[in-house]
């Protein structure tokens, strides 16, 4: 254990002294969260564009349509069917609404024809337009057939927290920083090999899960700075929620993190003797599993690609992540992302010792 400390302390000396490493994993963090928070931080929902189609041209089917245009929370657009489809497919629209023929005499007969198109490319917002459009009709439902409650219900208002694109972005972009940050590291491993460094380190009394456990040390000292600037750039700038009980979860998840893309990189590095090749697969390893992860958007692929999705560290680190952040969720719900990352970091760690070179 001393020898493990005096390389940690090593290891913390050499970090401070890399003032490229701090300043791209740092600057990653902050410049990453700052485009990102001015690209989809607004602080209130946008207006869903939604278009609306009256086919029935009735009296009843204008007062649905001025229902919606009363609604602050969308923005309704007037059009023929067609066009307003394309706009739809196009992206321009959230949902088309369409007012069947018959539709005021369908209502009279509890059989009235409301057709639907939604975008569900955006999980967040499709949700959103579904619970807006719903509670409306539902709302003609009750008005037209003369409702009445027979169970007397005392009401409290309850403010829903409504989520924007910059509180979905947030946890992948901390998962995706936490990457980049550490699956490079051993990278600096073979520049060590080629320098001659390890094979003088060689010669001591050194082991190679002591140099690996004083960089995982380091590293994990790091990634947490990227975590608090990254949280804090969130809350302060773009009014992302971050409560201070999550703080445990989300670091517990961030070292975990940590440890199994080092060990990934590590791998890399073991069987790779130029720094350049190791960096250049590394961004090969890396890119492909920040789109599969769901970085950026959520990915649901069938067959093998979900297969592959479901083993990636990254993939159980921003589901972790969002899970805490998005909805309060408890340890207990997380044990599997936390199981799979520990087996993923062991396992390629303990490889990674086993297969560790100190000279080419």
């Amino acid at each position: 254990m001393k020898v493990l400390f005096k390389m940690t302390v090593l290891q913390f000396k050499m970090l401070l002294r890399d003032k490229a490493l701090i300043i791209g994993s740092l600057g990653l963090a902050v410049v990453s969260m700052l485009i990102f928070g001015a690209l989809f931080g607004s602080n209130t929902p946008q207006p869903l564009s939604v278009g609306v189609v009256d086919l029935d041209k009735t009296a009843t089917s204008a007062k649905v349509i001025a229902a919606l245009k009363q609604n602050d929370a969308i923005n309704l657009v007037d059009g023929d069917q067609t066009a307003q489809v394309d706009e739809l497919k196009k992206g321009n629209r959230a949902a088309v609404v369409i007012l069947e023929p018959g539709f005021e005499t369908g209502l009279a007969n509890a059989d009235a024809k409301v057709q639907i198109y939604i975008d569900d490319s955006n999980l967040i917002n499709s949700a959103r337009t579904r619970g807006l459009l719903y509670g409306i009709f539902d709302g003609f439902n009750k008005q037209a057939t003369a409702f009445k409650p027979i169970i007397s219900v005392q009401e409290q208002a309850v403010t829903a927290r409504q989520l924007r694109s910059i509180d979905f972005l947030t946890p992948g972009m901390l998962g995706m920083t936490i990457m980049f940050a550490n699956m490079f590291v051993g990278v600096a491993l073979i520049n060590w090999r080629e320098r001659g460094t390890l094979k003088r380190l060689s010669a001591t009394p050194l082991k190679a899960w002591q140099l690996m456990g004083a960089q995982i040390i380091s590293q994990f000292v790091l990634s947490l700075a990227q975590a608090a600037l990254i949280l804090g750039i969130g809350a302060a700038v773009f009014n992302v929620q971050v409560k201070m009980e999550w703080l445990p979860l989300i670091f517990l998840f961030v070292i975990v993190g940590t440890f199994s893309l080092m060990s990934l990189g590590y791998v890399i590095a073991n069987f790779v003797q130029k720094r350049e090749a190791a960096q250049n697969i590394v961004m090969l390893v890396s890119l492909p599993m920040m789109f599969l992860a769901g970085s950026y958007f959520p990915v649901n692929p069938d067959g093998f690609l979900k297969v592959l999705v479901d083993v990636l560290p990254l993939t159980h680190l921003n589901r972790a992540l969002r899970e805490i952040m998005l909805n309060e969720s408890s340890f207990s719900s997380l044990a599997v992302n936390l199981g799979v990352l520990v087996a993923f970091g062991v396992v390629l760690m303990a490889f990674s010792v086993r297969t560790f070179r100190w000279v080419k």
